[in-house]
């Protein structure tokens, strides 16, 4: 799960006034992994782990935010008597209308509704109270009565005053987000999409505008005077442009064994210094235990030394094997006592200096790669950082943009980071001292355990 939607994630629940976020609880190692119920570990084991400290400094915006004030203009009826009496119905009638829909559809047109109780009696505060009934939905201020989300959707634009719209390019309301404006004029929009909107337009009702970004998985805040939140003069670095790079761990190739205990591999040429890693804790009796042999090209190898490849969750439960060298050509490497392979626990891996792509061909890595393609490009498996260089000629630009795919990046220019970005938009500010100059870029991209220990297609 990328950073971005767990951030998105916040912020829907800091509109809903939620101000303390619980991401998970990080055991002392992974065997919890042999369970069916897996759980995302927050802890150094993603190479990631570093960027938690940008997303928890959004979260203390996030949650300031979430004790504001909201503006509510529309009151919704929460429909208890009706659903208790409906819910066992042996005629099976049901309401007409959902009240999951009707929020939905109320959020969708750009409304910020609160959910009042059915005894509530004081709505004087509230434009417009909605409720459900058995045959269709009452505005009770006015008596209108609505048999379908179309008609109630005409009648709220034509009767109930906008203060804040949010407009895309075409002019119509835009789709997929969540917007709410505050009691201090403030105003939050959350995007509900993983796919970036382009340029979006909020409008208030005093004639203000303010263009903004929306990026996937996006949140956009409005201060009262704001204008635009556009950023001009951006160099943008392509995401298919070959460029130098240097991994910061070794490459990987995670074995699947077919049922038989069995797993392929073919090499392009010989490689030397390959370690093989097997699941091995405890012991093969206890509760706890799992212990996995291996033989390749039917020869055992020793897996006895201690563990230094994987991440630190992972070491104590797995150990590794001396340096070997394989030969150009096929190789089969196979379980001595069949083990389960476990989906967020694998029995055992490759490591090295090679390229890893599909079916199983390991060869020679690149001189170069792209930001894109590098998992197709020899790195499919790969868990840790990819640092890219590349020499660039700023010509006074103010910012550098870089489409991630929302992994986590880090950009430094001549050896300084100019920051490090969890989620979209990837803009960096250029130091004004760089801004005229060519110099020296590195892009640090920083990949995820998920294709060494999460759910993956073989």
């Amino acid at each position: 799960m990328p950073l971005g939607k767990i951030r998105q994630m916040i912020w829907i629940t800091a509109l809903h006034g939620v101000n303390h976020y619980v991401l998970s609880v990080a055991p002392v190692d992974a065997r919890g992994n042999m369970q069916k119920r897996w759980y995302m570990t927050f802890n150094p084991t993603q190479p990631w782990f570093k960027a938690l400290k940008e997303l928890g400094e959004d979260a203390q915006k996030a949650s300031l935010y979430a004790g504001k004030e909201s503006d509510y203009k529309i009151a919704v009826r929460y429909p208890q008597t009706l659903t208790a009496s409906t819910l066992f119905n042996p005629d099976n009638v049901k309401p007409a209308f959902q009240l999951a829909e009707l929020l939905g559809n109320l959020y969708d047109w750009q409304w910020n509704p609160i959910l009042i109780e059915e005894e509530t009696e004081d709505v004087s505060v509230y434009e417009s109270v909605i409720s459900i009934g058995l045959n269709g939905i009452t505005e009770e201020k006015t008596g209108a009565f609505f048999h379908s989300f179309d008609e109630l959707a005409v009648w709220l634009e034509q009767n109930i005053r906008r203060d804040i719209r949010v407009e895309n390019t075409s002019g119509g309301l835009a789709d997929n987000i969540l917007l709410k404006k505050f009691k201090d004029n403030s105003i939050c929009v959350v995007s509900l999409s993983d796919k970036s909107q382009g340029e979006l337009t909020l409008k208030l009702d005093n004639g203000e505008t303010c263009i903004f970004e929306m990026p996937e998985y996006g949140v956009f805040t409005y201060e009262p005077g704001q204008v635009s939140s556009i950023k001009k003069n951006v160099l943008p670095i392509s995401p298919d442009e070959l460029m130098e790079y240097k991994l910061t761990a070794p490459n990987a190739m995670r074995v699947f064994f077919d049922e038989s205990g069995k797993c392929e591999f073919y090499l392009d040429k010989d490689i030397d210094n390959v370690t093989l890693v097997a699941r091995k804790f405890g012991d093969a009796v206890s509760l706890f235990g799992d212990t996995v042999s291996l033989k390749l090209d039917e020869k055992e190898v020793l897996v006895i030394q201690s563990c230094q490849l994987l991440p630190e969750e992972f070491k104590n439960l797995y150990m590794e094997s001396d340096k070997l060298t394989l030969k150009k050509g096929k190789h089969l490497l196979s379980l001595i006592d069949k083990k389960r392979d476990y989906t967020y626990l694998p029995s055992a891996f490759l490591f090295g200096d090679f390229s890893l792509k599909k079916d199983n061909q390991l060869g020679q890595l690149s001189e170069t790669l792209s930001i894109r393609s590098f998992k197709n490009k020899g790195l499919l498996n790969y868990a840790g950082g990819i640092e890219f260089k590349k020499t660039e000629t700023l010509n006074g630009k103010e910012y550098i943009s870089i489409d991630t795919g929302g992994l986590v990046a880090e950009v430094f220019i001549n050896g300084q980071s100019i920051g490090r970005k969890a989620w979209a938009p990837f803009l960096w500010k250029i130091p004004l001292k760089y801004r005229n100059k060519t110099v020296d870029l590195r892009i640090l991209i920083t990949t995820s355990i998920q294709p060494l220990f999460g759910e993956l297609k073989k």
